[in-house]
């Protein structure tokens, strides 16, 4: 047998270590903190109170992934977002252009310019997207396995989880397990009426964080708290919010 030196040892025990560290074996991450991984066959939800800005932030992590990482992405809005407020919201965030001024046209010529190489990259990213209103559970895991098998996605988001699968988180987690993706699930609890959210916050609908790997809470526009993990620890996060483009920034 050939003899080796320590450094092909340590080079060899590195590389295994760096693998096994991958997001592409642990999960996706939009951000680099390991515990906000999506990892397969899981089903995260991320609920706050109504308009408390959880379909921005999924946006936020649809364009990271798709855009940024180049990870290829479904989205099931269950007619919630139109295609013009998610195609809007895409291109504030990816942009920097104030919202408002994208939905109104009220914009300079190199605010213009800016738009559309925003636009390239979003109509090159692979993201797929069904608005598809009032859908049943069978329709959903029809074309939620075509978004996989035909599309490559590797992960899904629904917005909202109120408008579709009453009593069927169970059925949505089983899914996520046999398509081997993450399925992230919106969802509303109370308004902000604590000085911090928790499991409770889902009142009569426990039955959705008692199911779910992960559970995200968005306090405010300002905390992401991760009030379960069934896949490792529970922290907070916090961010920022820009209100003119849309977009959450992860504050150290």
């Amino acid at each position: 047998m050939e003899n080796i030196t320590i450094k092909d040892i340590v080079t060899s025990a590195l590389d295994k270590i760096e693998i096994a560290l991958s997001p592409k074996q642990d999960g996706l991450y939009p951000y680099k903190d390991a515990w906000l991984n999506f990892q397969k066959g899981q089903l995260c939800v991320l609920a706050s109170p109504r308009c408390g800005g959880k379909s921005n932030l999924a946006l936020n992590w649809i364009r990271q992934l798709a855009v940024c990482q180049r990870r290829p992405c479904g989205l099931f809005t269950c007619g919630t977002l139109d295609g013009a407020a998610i195609g809007g919201r895409l291109l504030a965030q990816e942009s920097g252009i104030n919202f408002f001024s994208i939905k109104t046209g009220m914009m300079n010529i190199e605010n213009f310019n800016n738009l559309e190489a925003a636009a390239k990259k979003l109509c090159d990213a692979p993201i797929f997207v069904n608005e598809t209103p009032n859908i049943s559970f069978a329709d959903f895991t029809a074309f939620a396995t075509d978004m996989v098998q035909e599309k490559n996605a590797q992960i899904i988001f629904i917005d909202d989880l109120d408008s579709m699968f009453e009593g069927d988180v169970n059925e949505l987690k089983t899914l996520a397990k046999d398509l081997d993706i993450p399925i992230v699930a919106l969802t509303t609890i109370p308004p902000d009426n604590v000085d911090r959210p928790s499991l409770e916050s889902f009142s009569s609908r426990l039955i959705v964080p008692r199911i779910a790997d992960k559970v995200l809470l968005l306090h405010q526009k300002t905390l992401l708290l991760c009030a379960k993990n069934s896949s490792g620890t529970s922290c907070d996060m916090r961010l920022q919010f820009n209100p003119k483009t849309l977009e959450y920034f992860y504050v150290k």
